[in-house]
């Protein structure tokens, strides 16, 4: 039976934006979705169990076990997958991916695919997998700081900006109680300078953390799919700056631009 499969890879922002992509595919070639598992493994899942058992059970069994196009084994990486069907693959690692040729018989998708358009599609249903359908929010200001990998890559926001950030947050009438949300809060604890006293969340999870900024009144994001999801599914107030993104993922969200 035609269908189309997409890879899953990167961590929980990048499996959104390709879970939204396989559910768009399905909209638009009423072929059933499924997900190439060969850069994540089960381990590699993210998102809360119902999401995670959502990928796991759509996956092309065996998909785990092959080798990834355009790695050492690329021959055979195609190879395996013509043999499995569907023929085509389609490959785009820029990070929007332009909007691929679909094809009644399917393909094999690799990429990244952070367009609004795909996100759309399953919107509602990511909404409900992480609870925040009913709009409930914490009068509080949740600042993401992220580091890990963008320190090395030079993305990373620098102490000024969340100053900034914050500040423009405060003015625009956010609470006045301020948390901070990171994958480094130590370094939060010890260099992290804001305009008020804060707190920093410390020991939470993933899905917490992700949870935490999703339901904050007022959120002050960074450029990551971390926090474009977190507003996107959450619908905080946003105060962000256009770091990594692609601007016009955040043009569905009233947001305060800080330079």
């Amino acid at each position: 039976m035609p269908r189309n499969v997409v890879f899953l890879m990167g961590r929980l922002g990048n499996q959104l934006f390709q879970y939204s992509f396989a559910q768009w595919l399905h909209d638009r070639t009423g072929l059933p979705s499924r997900f190439d598992l060969s850069m994540v493994g089960r381990a590699g899942l993210t998102g809360p169990r119902v999401l995670q058992d959502a990928m796991w059970e759509s996956r092309v069994r065996g998909s785990s076990l092959m080798p990834v196009p355009q790695g050492r084994l690329d021959p055979l990486a195609r190879l395996l997958r013509i043999g499995r069907r569907p023929r085509d693959l389609t490959v785009d690692l820029s990070a929007r991916g332009d909007v691929p040729v679909v094809r009644t018989t399917g393909s094999w998708y690799l990429g990244y695919w952070q367009r609004v358009e795909y996100a759309v599609a399953a919107r509602d249903e990511l909404r409900d997998m992480f609870a925040l359908s009913n709009g409930q929010r914490d009068p509080v200001v949740r600042v993401h700081v992220r580091r890990g990998d963008y320190v090395a890559l030079g993305q990373s926001a620098d102490d000024t900006w969340f100053q900034r950030a914050v500040a423009t947050a405060l003015e625009a009438g956010g609470p006045d109680l301020v948390e901070v949300v990171s994958d480094d809060p130590g370094w939060c604890v010890g260099t992290l300078t804001l305009p008020v006293p804060f707190s920093v969340i410390n020991g939470g999870s993933v899905l917490s953390d992700f949870e935490s900024l999703a339901r904050a009144e007022v959120l002050v994001a960074t450029g990551s799919t971390f926090s474009w999801w977190a507003a996107f599914l959450g619908g905080p107030k946003i105060v962000h700056g256009p770091q990594v993104l692609p601007p016009a993922l955040w043009s569905p969200m009233d947001a305060l631009l800080v330079p």
